[in-house]
């Protein structure tokens, strides 16, 4: 199993678990009731929380929130969840996607936590969506920047009571004020210094 995969039984937030906080700016956003170190990230952003449940399966199009968020911090392995970073640079796969506008690499910007060398060819063989025969290219970057986070903007009720779901799959850069009501669910980085690597050149790498 994918050490950044989602399971079926993994429990989200629910609405009663989330309040509205006034902090010293005395703009109001969404926080938890119950609050726990680590609940936001260094740009103050509030994280899903997900309540894990044994007995679900893998469900390999779906991240768990917060390990996609400790692998994308840490440059963790979405595989195996071990240092991805290499002295050459580390790797990442990027979807091509059929009839999509060629790849630019100079433009990059990503929510697939890196792999390390030993786990690329494993994610080729096992991968469902690689093979059916959807399109990733393997990419060696010398340089990669967080720049935002994704997840799901809330509302504040009218009466200022609880939050209510306005849009799903929003972007948050952190150049940009941040939004009050964003519960986040992935981080994302910027790639530089990016260039294409053939998989079979990393078969048996350390």
């Amino acid at each position: 199993m994918p050490y950044v995969a989602a399971l079926s039984s993994d429990l989200a937030p629910r609405a009663n678990e989330l309040c509205l906080e006034v902090p010293r700016n005395g703009i109001p956003h969404i926080a938890y009731v119950v609050p726990r170190p680590g609940d936001r990230d260094a740009h103050g952003n509030l994280w899903g929380r997900m309540e894990r449940v044994p007995g679900g399966r893998v469900l390999f199009g779906e991240m768990d929130p917060e390990r996609q968020r400790e692998c994308m911090e840490g440059l963790l392995c979405q595989i195996c969840g071990q240092p991805a970073e290499r002295e050459g640079g580390t790797l990442f796969f990027e979807w091509q996607r059929p009839g999509a506008p060629p790849l630019r690499l100079d433009r990059i910007k990503t929510d697939m936590p890196p792999l390390c060398p030993p786990c690329v060819p494993l994610s080729l063989r096992h991968c469902p969506f690689l093979r059916r025969g959807e399109s990733a290219v393997l990419l060696r970057v010398r340089k990669s920047i967080l720049c935002g986070v994704g997840g799901t903007v809330y509302q504040a009720r009218a009466d200022l009571g609880n939050w209510l779901p306005a849009a799903s799959n929003v972007y948050s850069s952190y150049s940009r004020p941040r939004q009050p009501g964003m519960l986040a669910a992935r981080m994302y980085r910027k790639l530089r210094g990016t260039a294409t690597v053939d998989p079979s050149e990393l078969v048996g790498a350390p």
